[in-house]
C-alpha cells in the first residue's frame, strides 16, 4: 500500500498536474496580424480558440485562410510549465507564452486575448469561419 501511494505521488509530480490544473475554466481567442491578403477585416491568416478543460486537456478550434477545409473542434492534450503552454495539434505544435500571450508555430504565429468565462468560443469561430467561406465562395460562377 506504500509503495502504491509512493508511486501515485510520483506519477502526480512527474505529470505536472499542478502547472496544469490552474488553467482549467480559462479561454483564449487567438487571431494573427492583419496583412496584405486579408479580403476584409473579419479575414485573419490564422485564428485559434482554446479553452482549457481539465487537467491536460483543451478544446481547440482552429481556421487558417488557406489550409482549414471543414470546421472543427479538437479535444487535445496539453503541457505546461511556468512559462510556456505546448499543445500538440494533428500536424504541428503550437506553443502559448504565458508571459505575452502570442502563439508560435510552424504556420502562423498569433497574438491571444483571454476571454470572459461566459464567452461561447464555438459559435465566435464558426461565424469567423463562415465568414471566410462566403469570401472565398462569393466569386465563384458554379
Amino acid at each position: 500500500m506504500k509503495k502504491l501511494f509512493l508511486y501515485m505521488f510520483l506519477g502526480l509530480l512527474w505529470c505536472n498536474v499542478g502547472v496544469a490544473d490552474d488553467l482549467k475554466g480559462k479561454k483564449l481567442y487567438c487571431v494573427s496580424e492583419t496583412d496584405a491578403y486579408m479580403l476584409s477585416p473579419d479575414e485573419h491568416f490564422a485564428q485559434y480558440s482554446f479553452e482549457f478543460t481539465y487537467f491536460s486537456k483543451v478544446k481547440v478550434i482552429e481556421i487558417h485562410r488557406f489550409r482549414t477545409k471543414k470546421f472543427k473542434e479538437n479535444k487535445l492534450s496539453y503541457t505546461a510549465d511556468t512559462e510556456k503552454i505546448r499543445v500538440e495539434l494533428p500536424d504541428h505544435r503550437l506553443t502559448i507564452h504565458r508571459k505575452t500571450l502570442k502563439t508560435t508555430s510552424s504556420y502562423a504565429s498569433t497574438n491571444c486575448e483571454l476571454v470572459d468565462g461566459s464567452v461561447n468560443l464555438k459559435s465566435k469561430m464558426r461565424k469567423s469561419y463562415d465568414t471566410i467561406k462566403k469570401l472565398k465562395t462569393s466569386e465563384n460562377k458554379i
